[in-house]
């Protein structure tokens, strides 16, 4: 229940696991994702192509810091006039593509530095 509260569903985040390692929390996920759009000719693909690994930084929950251990879908671009043939599948309420942190860690940070 805590889960569903931290990460809602509308962020396509299945959360498997919960680790303590070096006073961080690590928090396993996969994303849900089924098919996407390319992000070049916006042809929707629901052909899979792998997945790869990311490890951004999240907000701290209490004395802990959180770093995110997603396992994202890659999908392969069926258009044959598109010059991408494969992309992975985004997280836009959560993660910017090639971020190292996640848009609500991002956006505390902005607002303590302008304080």
């Amino acid at each position: 229940m805590l889960i569903d509260i931290l990460w809602p569903a509308h962020m396509h985040l299945q959360i498997s696991s919960i680790e303590e390692a070096d006073g961080k929390l690590i928090v396993v996920a996969c994303g849900l994702q089924e098919q996407a759009h390319c992000p070049d000719c916006q042809q929707l693909s629901a052909r899979f192509n792998g997945h790869y690994h990311r490890h951004p930084a999240d907000l701290p929950c209490g004395s802990y810091a959180i770093q995110l251990s997603l396992t994202v879908p890659r999908f392969l671009c069926d258009n044959e006039g598109c010059s991408r043939r494969t992309f992975s599948a985004t997280f836009p309420t959560i993660l910017r593509p090639y971020a190292r942190r996640t848009d609500r860690l991002a956006s505390q940070q902005q607002h303590v530095a302008f304080a």
